[in-house]
């Protein structure tokens, strides 16, 4: 058996506790039974404010207290009690806060012999909690920002926005995300309302505003819709599924229930919705105990719910209980910025699910910009993937194209109009015709011709439908609400 080596210390015991008196953070002091001091390290004087060396064969503790500097001595109890102990102690000259923790020592007898007191400064240990708690709370905020980051990265490759009406909607649906109001979403079928609502959750950070349930109230009939939206219990009807089944605003939870074609719920429902905006609570079909409702609730529409308002299509009340935040998305015509990268964005999306590497020629992406695309994204994604689909090159040409688009198609139709007076129609069309023709002209006067009118009428209608031109940076635009167009 190899025997152990007995550590020999390159010094004595006397140098050991001169490193220890030298060296130790905490401050530590040593006395006997009767109080009187044995040794104490330069830190004591770091915590105290008093020399320790002076108090060297004294009794340093009750020296202290009968100054009126310490006002508890620790010695006192440990002498009593004969027990380890810890309390604070309150140097009043220095104002610091100490914490004291004593340990007795007893001989081999079991005689009390010695004190060990080491003194830690707690005001210290404030100072460094306080730093600490401001570096997590810069890291709380920078992994924030992080995640906000990813999260807008994300968002890029499924939401595209590159026109500046687009950028303020998406800056809006990030300031709204966070806030639970109902948003009332407007605009022409096809222009990506329900993408935009799913924007709104993904801004939100963390599990807020999951999941995301959409209900299409114009597709459902309005037989069904009721049990769609709120659920039944076993029983409510004839051919009830046995156990009941959850609805929409129980599916939801917590999260987004996306109301999509709002204007189109029967009368007898808006009652009902209204009841549970302003209640927070749903009854579903045959129940008889309401259920909570924690869910965020988006809608939206492609018609004029304050005309249908004034019609007595829509109620006035829950029409202003759904607009408390309202967005309205604008065709794709009036923001032909986004034209251009929505195709990209679609046919890459395409060529990633096919495995194919399919490009756009020039010539077409020109003539999408051209097209006043009535059915908005919708129908834009449609013409990308017949092309797509179609194409027996990769390289999509403009002879392909020739049979999808209609190049003299304006962006107003029929359908969109079906709901206004004459009068009203007719402004549309004229103001849509002379946006097209400004589109398509390389100056005021080629529009004009384009027209068949000439240059004061022009101006004249111009100013009835508050269109004006714009001089920037040598180029002329014709300036409208929403954008401006600028000639070839």
């Amino acid at each position: 058996m190899q025997k152990t080596k007995k550590l020999k210390l390159a010094f004595d015991e006397k140098r050991l506790l001169d490193i220890m008196r030298k060296c130790v953070y905490d401050g530590l002091f040593i006395t006997d039974k009767d109080g009187v001091t044995l040794f104490i390290s330069d830190s004591y004087q770091r915590i105290t404010g008093y020399n320790g060396a002076e108090h060297l064969g004294q009794k340093s503790a009750t020296i202290l207290k009968e100054l009126g500097v310490l006002t508890d001595s620790i010695f006192e109890q440990v002498h009593h009690d004969h027990k380890p102990t810890s309390m604070m102690l309150d140097y009043l000259d220095n104002n610091k806060d100490v914490l004291a923790t004593a340990i007795p020592i007893f001989d081999e007898d079991g005689e009390y012999m010695a004190f060990v007191c080491c003194l830690r400064d707690m005001t210290e240990l404030s100072v460094l909690q306080e730093k600490l708690a401001k570096a997590k709370k810069k890291y709380i905020s920078a992994t924030a920002e992080i995640e906000r980051l990813k999260a807008k990265k994300e968002i890029d490759k499924t939401f595209v926005a590159k026109s500046p009406s687009m950028i303020k909607l998406v800056l809006l649906a990030e300031k709204i995300s966070g806030v639970n109001a109902t948003v009332l979403i407007m605009g022409e079928s096809g222009v990506g309302k329900d993408n935009y609502a799913k924007l709104i959750q993904h801004f939100s950070s963390g599990d807020k505003w999951q999941p995301f349930v959409k209900v299409s109230c114009g597709a459902i009939p309005s037989a069904l819709l009721e049990s769609e939206l709120f659920g039944y219990k076993e029983g409510a009807f004839t051919g009830a599924r046995k156990g009941g089944k959850p609805g929409a605003f129980e599916l939801a939870d917590t999260g987004i229930i996306f109301l999509d074609e709002v204007g189109e719920l029967p009368l007898e429902l808006q009652v009902k919705l209204l009841n549970v905006i302003q209640d927070r609570e749903f009854l579903p079909l045959g129940g008889t105990v309401p259920m909570k409702m924690g869910a965020r609730i988006i809608a939206a529409t492609n018609k004029n719910l304050a005309d249908a308002v004034r019609k007595g299509e829509f109620r006035q009340d829950l029409f202003y209980r759904l607009n408390v935040i309202s967005v309205e998305i604008p065709p794709l015509r009036e923001r032909t910025e986004d034209i251009f990268p929505l195709a990209l964005h679609f046919l890459q999306s395409l060529n990633e699910k096919y495995k194919t590497s399919r490009i756009f020629d020039k010539a077409v992406l020109q003539k999408f910009e051209t097209y006043a695309w009535p059915g908005n994204i919708r129908e834009l994604n449609n013409v990308v993937e017949r092309l797509m689909a179609l194409s027996a090159t990769d390289i999509i040409m403009l002879d392909q194209l020739e049979d999808y688009l209609q190049p003299d198609t304006q962006g107003f139709s029929m359908a969109q109009g079906k709901d206004m007076n004459l009068k009203d129609f007719l402004n549309r069309m004229e103001y849509e015709r002379i946006l097209y023709a400004h589109r398509h002209a390389k100056a005021f006067s080629e529009a004009a011709i384009q027209l068949g009118i000439d240059q004061s009428t022009l101006t004249r209608k111009m100013q009835k439908h508050k269109l004006s031109l714009r001089k920037q940076n040598n180029a002329t635009y014709i300036h409208t609400e929403l954008r401006d167009i600028k000639y070839d």
